[in-house]
């Protein structure tokens, strides 16, 4: 096979007579070579650490010298590494011709990087900003309510319009805000309380539609019959 084609392309001779690499051990050398092709099969610099015992089945080796050839490694600079993660420095420089995969963050080595949070984190953090709206939601609506009275049970009733997806916070502002001027000058004990406004059977809704006006003859009064 041609120099070239082959996929795990072979180290250039200056770098396998550098310093770096003739000062690891034959053990060494035959790890970091292995890390090399396995980082250069995945089109990755930085690659997911591989367990120790992966590791020595695709060098060859002992599985308990692994751990002191990847610090001797680090320690020279020919990699750089954390408890997740393996930084083959120089594979993209040396290997331009390639495309490469570059992982979602800054790779640190004195740091874990950082992890997406799980389906759960993220269903209480939305749950959490839709409880934020809601509340300020509602606290525009008890301003605009003419009788503000039983503020919890008022609260309550919000709750499960909105819980039941029936009913929009805007449009029962709304109705709050058209009730009000309805019941402007009206004793308190004859406006309904807000939860029964915003009850079960959404009342609040009979004041967004507009009022119907009695059809009248030409002298102004009220034709009963056609």
């Amino acid at each position: 096979m041609a120099k070239g084609d082959n996929l795990y392309a072979r180290l250039e001779v200056d770098f396998v007579r550098s310093f770096k690499f003739q000062s690891l051990c034959p053990g060494a050398r035959c790890l970091y070579i292995s890390l090399w092709c396995y980082a250069l099969e995945q089109r990755r610099q930085i690659i997911e650490r591989p367990p120790n015992n992966y590791l020595a089945t695709l060098a060859g080796l002992k599985h308990h010298s692994i751990q002191t050839y990847l610090e001797h490694m680090h320690n020279l600079g020919l990699t750089s590494m954390n408890d997740r993660y393996i930084d083959v420095i120089g594979l993209e420089e040396k290997h331009k011709q390639f495309t490469w995969k570059h992982p979602p963050f800054d790779f640190n080595c004195d740091q874990t990087p950082p992890q997406e949070p799980n389906r759960t984190q993220r269903n209480k953090k939305d749950a959490k900003k839709r409880m934020c709206v809601e509340s300020e939601k509602f606290d525009i609506f008890w301003k605009e309510y003419p009788r503000c009275i039983n503020k919890s049970a008022a609260m309550k009733a919000w709750s499960a319009r909105i819980n039941a997806k029936d009913s929009d916070p805007d449009q029962m502002i709304a109705a709050a805000q058209i009730y009000a001027v309805e019941c402007n000058g009206t004793e308190d004990k004859f406006i309904k309380h807000p939860s029964t406004f915003l009850g079960p059977d959404k009342p609040f809704l009979d004041y967004l539609e507009p009022k119907k006006k009695p059809n009248t003859g030409q002298n102004g009064t009220a034709r009963l019959f056609d």
